[in-house]
């Protein structure tokens, strides 16, 4: 297991992210109360994180392993109401319920060899409780563990708490939900979406599974700047490269292109393929280009509507580039490809072909950038030529 807190290249949106690979094992704790019992059996809740280990491993392309180890069903002492309680905040009601089921397993003398842990301290503590939750109790979260239990001396600190039925549809109702806080617990990543009450934009809506936990059944898939934080991707750098260079890209593959401004701003360049894999839930095929900058992450929509941010929809086919919607970006196209201050990025894609299997793109600098680019050269030429000509001939 390979798991570092580290400032990545582009660490825009939060303090530490977590870059993680190799095989790491989470506490599945699940708990029933004395008047609401659990409606699934261990057996199924291991089922079910067996489906969460399958998200992230195709997601992570095979580089991340995440298992976890299920407790046995746990009966808190309290009736659901007790931790339910509408006075105290999500996190105060979850750091109660955590501490009574931590104190419950330690008298259990509970085994933890078989979970991961950084020094003392457990990597991944996942609740699964009985029962519906309100937004006033018990609310769906991932936080911080305050409470200060411990198992056999083993100390937890970073949770993730859900129901068990919250849709009314069992488990697989529960499976986005889990995966997104599990994108908060082990890696950092925040939320991509705008807070209802706000009545803000739909972010990059379907696109990304930290902006859409509806999906029950494939699980979006993280976009790639997350991808690459995580460690699952490898990234090709493109911001210098010759104009009118081609580059090939496989739909949805571990692979993905990056410009750059400065180590706080770029493109993230991908492809991406509906109805195959995780993918099959996504709204269109096509070149995704996300826009990283300090203050988050937004999908350039190829179809220069802001479909996304007016609220219109959660994405929808034209959101992507290739052939037929829009096959150029530079800074006179709309969308355009300028930086969050409105500053042009000189960055032009021409020339991006059809979806399939393998997309291509050419790229190369703007064509008054790179003439201006090419004077300051020339000039520099003949600026050296004529100072060492001068010293030739006064020899």
């Amino acid at each position: 297991m390979a798991f570092v807190k580290n400032i990545p290249f582009l660490l825009a949106l939060a303090t530490t992210a977590i870059a993680m690979t190799g095989k790491v094992a989470g506490l599945a704790v699940v708990v029933e109360f004395a008047d609401v019992k659990a409606a699934h059996t261990q057996a199924e809740v291991d089922e079910f994180f067996g489906s969460i280990y399958d998200y992230f491993y195709d997601v992570s392309n095979g580089r991340l392993e995440y298992t976890n180890v299920v407790t046995p069903i746990i009966t808190l002492p309290n009736e659901k109401a007790y931790y339910d309680n509408p006075e105290n905040s999500a996190l105060d009601n979850a750091d109660i319920l955590i501490t009574d089921a931590l104190n419950i397993l330690n008298n259990m003398n509970f085994d933890l060899s078989g979970v991961t842990v950084n020094g003392d301290t457990v990597v991944a503590l996942n609740i699964f409780y009985a029962g519906g939750f309100t937004r006033e109790g018990i609310y769906l979260h991932s936080g911080t563990y305050e409470g200060g239990a411990v198992v056999n001396g083993i100390s937890f600190e970073r949770y993730q708490i859900t129901s068990m039925d919250i849709t009314g549809s069992g488990l697989p109702g529960s499976f986005g939900v889990v995966v997104h806080e599990t994108g908060h617990l082990l890696f950092g990543w925040p939320d991509l979406y705008g807070p209802e009450e706000l009545n803000r934009s739909n972010s990059i809506g379907d696109w990304c599974i930290m902006a859409d936990n509806r999906d029950s059944l494939g699980g979006t898939p993280p976009n790639a700047y997350f991808k690459h934080l995580a460690g699952w991707i490898d990234t090709v750098d493109i911001t210098n490269a010759l104009p009118g260079t081609v580059f090939a890209i496989g739909a949805n593959s571990d692979t993905a292109f990056v410009y750059r401004r400065n180590a706080r701003e770029a493109y993230f360049i991908e492809a991406r393929r509906h109805g195959e894999g995780r993918n099959k839930g996504i709204p269109g095929s096509g070149l995704a280009i996300w826009h990283i900058y300090k203050g988050g992450v937004a999908l350039v929509q190829a179809d220069g509507r802001n479909d996304l941010e007016d609220r219109v929809n959660f994405g929808d086919d034209t959101d992507l580039f290739r052939l037929g919607v829009k096959t150029e970006f530079n800074s006179k196209t709309t969308p355009a490809a300028i930086w969050h201050d409105r500053k042009p990025s000189n960055i032009a894609i021409t020339d991006i072909s059809d979806t399939g299997a393998v997309m291509t793109f050419k790229i190369g600098y703007e064509k008054k950038a790179y003439f201006w680019k090419a004077l300051l050269l020339a000039i520099a030429v003949a600026v050296l030529w004529r100072i060492s000509n001068k010293r030739f001939l006064s020899s």
